[in-house]
């Protein structure tokens, strides 16, 4: 299970052993090096430019580093999130022609119980952690939009209620 103390030795410790080259190069394993920081980011353990400084005291991370870019959408994302207050959570576009979205949220779902292992073992790791990989939420999100036909925001709020990591 993954585990996220709500402590400074968590977050102090994530930032000591996070590689920016090694990160670059898994992140998008599910398995990968990936910082975990975004519950103690979202809760105000620590901010951004600490993150940055934490990294930076025992390796090497520039503008150029992916690690650096994803800090740096993560800002992008909370100063259009201000901006734009909750309209972000309106829908943009219309949808495919011919597809209705449901606002129901599928109880098989909720329950792991899809039959599709990959889905399933999502939904179980949620539960059991407050957390998934970055993939892992796309795999998730496009099954219920894509594959399900569920409105995106629908999902988004069971998401948004599991994860550790959002405000």
């Amino acid at each position: 299970m993954m585990d996220f103390p709500s402590n400074d030795e968590a977050w102090r410790s994530r930032l000591a052993s996070l590689d920016p080259s090694l990160y670059a190069r898994t992140r998008n394993h599910v398995k990968g090096s990936v910082s975990r920081l975004s519950p103690h980011l979202t809760h105000g353990f620590l901010d951004l430019s600490e993150a940055v400084a934490g990294v930076r005291a025992h390796a090497q991370l520039s503008f150029n580093d992916k690690l650096f870019a994803e800090f740096a959408w993560r800002s992008f994302f909370h100063h259009v999130w201000a901006w734009a207050e909750n309209d972000i959570f309106e829908d943009m576009r219309p949808s495919l022609p011919g597809v209705v979205y449901s606002q129901e949220f599928p109880t098989d779902v909720k329950t792991a119980q899809t039959g599709l292992p990959v889905i399933d073992r999502a939904v179980a790791t949620l539960y059991e952690t407050g957390y998934l990989h970055n993939h892992a939420r796309m795999w998730l999100a496009s099954y219920l939009v894509h594959l399900r036909h569920v409105d995106w925001r629908v999902g988004a709020d069971w998401m948004y209620g599991c994860y550790r990591d959002w405000e």
